[in-house]
């Protein structure tokens, strides 16, 4: 299970990476985006907060999370949790419909 401060140090360095890519090359990677399968069962609030860090506008995201999840990320369901979907909601900074 990966742990909150491993999670943060991972999340830092992806951080930089970003703002050191984007000050090199002066542009953002807004038209590209992350691939559900790219995060191994990253829970989707948080998913929407790296891709926004990373400049990305568009995610690809499941309902439940993907069988394979190496960091052992808490399960979710997006069909059965409204909570979790009105999370998700808020942080896009598009509203979604």
């Amino acid at each position: 299970m990966l742990s909150l401060k491993r999670w943060r140090r991972c999340r830092d360095r992806l951080r930089r990476c970003a703002r050191s890519s984007i000050r090199e090359s002066s542009r953002s990677c807004a038209g590209l985006g992350i691939e559900q399968l790219s995060v191994f069962g990253l829970p989707p609030v948080e998913f929407v907060n790296l891709a926004a860090d990373l400049g990305c506008q568009c995610i690809s995201a499941g309902l439940t999370a993907l069988p394979y999840n190496p960091h052992g990320y808490r399960a979710y369901s997006l069909r059965d949790d409204s909570n979790l979907r009105r999370e998700m909601k808020a942080a896009m900074p598009i509203a979604v419909s």
